[in-house]
């Protein structure tokens, strides 16, 4: 890339801005492909490990732990290399390839744990534990190479401080709205059209098609580098002023919370709008699209102050916990918010029906998803004014984030959704936001003394309260399978509410684990099983 301000007179300031939208082009097909990839894969492997709430947990752990550690190798390399863009086109490229070579990939797998396990005596716990092993090799060099992106592409843009902000805004921003659009059409299109295998081949010519456009650009452009990689912070955005190790820590915690909310959140509306391959895309597109949003709104908070943006952080924080427990309530009322969706007549049509099923999905996650977007680039520009340089700030704040988010699916899918269920584990998430929010707050430089211990006592008073005035959810009412039965509900005798009809059973078992949810309920004439909202088995 080059140097369009800077090392070449003939270059403007349009074209430059020019420049990077035509590569936020190509950072959007790259989005779409790598959640293609996840759902494409994640399928795949859930014939190798099986569709089990461990393998689930154990898929999304690998793929988020090889973006961590690509982030965090391509944030000290992307400072040496010479052409940092021209190696993101590079490596997209090769990700492209292994899409292409990932069905024969994923079979040599299943062949090579065929072979080795009766050889070797592998069975029991320890079968299980070599499948996940080969599984997590299959996908490490992958999701490693998508780790290295986005450094690669902040190293070589302008190194102009309010630029370099907004840009990794618009990157992140980007990239997110590419991935709910991958996850989308993944979901709706792609799996249901063509199949697995031809979905990952359409995914990996995207991903070979931002590579190669790239390339082509930057010889289009006479691209050598946007600008001076090794450009330092100003002396006053260094020393006391910045910040410390707090930040990555708050921002690694921040991604433990997002993913939880994503898990529970998920859960939750399952029992509402059932589990189908639809309802899951409609919920993660939903998730990412406020991400996306989120990332591109941050762009004018960009220009503002560093104290500003610290500040803006920890209300955006402290709202996030706010919002997710207001989301709980909502959830609640969920059930009640279908039924009146199906009354209207929007069942008969699949595509208003599906509309419907995503405005649901986005009513619950918007706002706290939205100030999760905000948050992302805000944070990832503060540390990399701290560190002084693009590249490794980025890969450094992004491993950080990352990393948290491995834990957060690790403890929301195996430890909390099973131990204290759905509703005590998006309270625990809010209070974690909350907590994170106070850390922002207790670093304000302009609030010492008496007013940061009273920041913080108020706003922990005030999560506290909202936590212990919200009510609780019906579980018999959320367990009532309206997805397959809303003709039982719809037919229900005026003035006859959804509770009537769903408490006319005794609720003898109610219990989260790993899986699913289970219920038994005993009406006047039979004893019915419940997993997942859907009866799957009676006494008659």
């Amino acid at each position: 890339m080059s140097r369009l301000s800077q090392s070449q007179p003939g270059a403007s300031q349009p074209n430059r801005r020019w420049g990077i939208w035509v590569l936020c082009c190509f950072v959007f097909i790259s989005g779409g492909a790598s959640l293609v990839y996840e759902v494409v894969w994640s399928r795949q492997l859930a014939t190798f490990l099986g569709i089990t709430g461990h393998a689930h947990t154990a898929v999304i752990a690998a793929f988020m732990a090889g973006l961590a550690l690509g982030s965090l190798v391509a944030g000290r390399l992307a400072v040496r290399v010479r052409h940092p863009i021209r190696w993101y086109a590079i490596v997209e490229i090769l990700i492209g390839c292994y899409a292409l070579a990932s069905p024969w990939i994923f079979t040599l797998a299943e062949e090579i744990y065929a072979v080795a396990a009766p050889m070797f005596g592998i069975e029991g716990g320890l079968s299980h534990t070599f499948r996940l092993v080969i599984a997590f090799a299959c996908v490490l060099l992958p999701t490693f190479l998508m780790g290295t992106t986005l450094p690669l592409l902040v190293q070589g843009i302008p190194r102009n401080r309010d630029a370099c902000r907004a840009t990794i805004s618009k990157l992140y921003g980007v990239n997110t709205l590419g991935a709910a659009l991958g996850t989308f059409a993944a979901g709706y299109l792609l799996l249901p059209l063509i199949g697995v295998q031809k979905t990952s081949a359409v995914a990996a010519f995207a991903s070979i098609l931002a590579g190669t456009g790239v390339l082509a650009f930057c010889r289009h452009m006479e691209v050598t580098e946007f600008a001076d990689r090794h450009t330092r912070p100003a002396p006053a955005e260094t020393g006391k002023a910045t910040h410390g190790s707090w930040l990555l820590i708050g921002f690694g915690i921040s991604g433990f919370a997002a993913l939880v909310y994503q898990l529970a959140w998920i859960r939750a509306l399952t029992l509402v709008i059932g589990s189908s391959v639809y309802a899951f895309s409609a919920t993660v597109t939903s998730f990412l699209i406020g991400i996306a949003i989120g990332s591109l709104i941050s762009i004018p908070i960009q220009r503002r102050s560093r104290q500003a943006r610290t500040m803006a952080v920890a209300f955006l924080q402290f709202g996030i916990g706010l919002v997710a427990l207001a989301s709980i309530y909502l959830i609640g009322r969920l059930p009640e918010i279908f039924l009146r969706t199906l009354d209207s007549g929007v069942q008969s049509n699949f595509f208003a029906f599906q509309c419907a099923i995503f405005g649901m999905c986005f009513l619950v996650m918007a706002l706290p998803t939205i100030a999760l977007g905000v948050v992302f680039p805000l944070v990832t520009a503060l540390w990399v004014e701290r560190d002084g340089n693009a590249g490794a700030g980025v890969g450094n704040s992004y491993a950080a984030n990352t990393i948290g988010s491995v834990l957060g699916a690790v403890f929301a899918g195996l430890v909390f959704l099973p131990s204290i269920g759905t509703y005590n584990t998006v309270i625990l998430a809010s209070v974690i936001s909350c907590g994170i929010g106070c850390l922002f707050w207790w670093h304000q430089e302009r609030y010492l003394g008496i007013r940061r211990y009273a920041g913080v006592a108020c706003l922990a008073v005030i999560t506290v309260t909202t936590a212990v005035a919200l009510p609780r959810w019906d579980l018999q009412v959320m367990n009532a399978g309206l997805f397959y039965r809303s003709d039982v509900f719809l037919q229900r005798p005026a003035g006859v509410g959804l509770q009537d009809i769903a408490s006319q059973g005794e609720l003898l078992f109610y219990e989260e684990g790993v899986d699913g949810i289970v219920s038994v309920t005993q009406t006047q004439d039979q004893r019915l099983l419940t997993i997942n909202g859907k009866i799957d088995a009676s006494s008659r």
